[in-house]
């Protein structure tokens, strides 16, 4: 099989995403899944091409079992997108605090869209002593609806501003076919969000509280807690990397010691 180009990605994904297997004969299945697999390769190349660009962040630790491919056994259908996740490289006990910031690429959509948002199947007792209820949910999504409306959406000329399944304007589609030069634009939307994302969890300290932790762990951790952050961030760097060439500073992140 042909290496699948970036922007053949979501073309290529729409002829399998969501499509049982169920009645396929076991070479036809084979093939689904290797043309899935190679898709999920590609689409990791393009994440990593982002997130590379961006000081302090990575990936969430369970995110890469998110990928475009069947699962469980070949009743199921194949999934029906792709995705990743990324918190702050730094924060105390990352995999167990529920705010991330996504990227996704939905081909029944036919869109790529990046995000901010709740990880909801941590958000159960199994992660948290008290999992945040509907409610309060409600609330967040509200006031990430209201962060969002202070994107200037005309330094961000390839995406839109687009609604999730409860109303919730928080969601940024992008316009255009994606390709190489698509991971720049990613990077410097990616850079706006992450302002959100720390006002939102400055206001909702308990994203990261209440979790099931060891507290001798969370003692001995030299971790940093995000909601200790300062209220604002520090801008330097050498001349010649990426954020400096367009905005004439290197972001960095102050992270305060826990």
């Amino acid at each position: 099989m042909k290496n699948i180009k970036i922007e053949n990605m979501l073309e290529i994904a729409k002829t399998i995403a969501g499509k049982p297997t169920k009645d396929l004969k076991v070479d036809e299945r084979k093939k689904k899944d290797e043309v899935a697999k190679e898709i999920n390769k590609k689409f990791s190349e393009f994440i990593d091409g982002i997130i590379d660009k961006i000081d302090g962040w990575d990936y969430g630790k369970d995110a890469k079992r998110s990928s475009f491919r069947p699962k469980g056994n070949n009743t199921n259908p194949y999934i029906k997108y792709n995705w990743r996740f990324f918190k702050p490289e730094h924060i105390v006990d990352q995999d167990k605090c529920l705010l991330i910031i996504y990227l996704s690429m939905r081909p029944p959509e036919n869109d790529f869209i990046i995000s901010i948002g709740i990880h909801d199947n941590r958000n159960n007792k199994t992660h948290r002593k008290q999992p945040i209820k509907k409610e309060k949910l409600i609330e967040i999504y509200d006031y990430i609806s209201q962060e969002f409306q202070k994107i200037e959406m005309r330094n961000h000329p390839n995406f839109n501003r687009d609604y999730d399944d409860d109303d919730n304007e928080r969601i940024l589609s992008y316009k255009k076919n994606i390709d190489e030069n698509s991971i720049n634009d990613f990077a410097i939307i990616f850079e706006e969000l992450t302002q959100i994302y720390k006002n939102v969890f400055n206001k909702y300290e308990f994203l990261e509280k209440d979790i099931l932790i060891d507290e001798e762990k969370r003692k001995n951790s030299k971790g940093v807690n995000l909601t200790k952050l300062p209220s604002n961030f520090i801008l330097y760097g050498p001349p010649g990397t990426f954020l400096s060439c367009l905005f004439g500073s290197e972001l960095v992140y102050a992270f305060e010691r826990a």
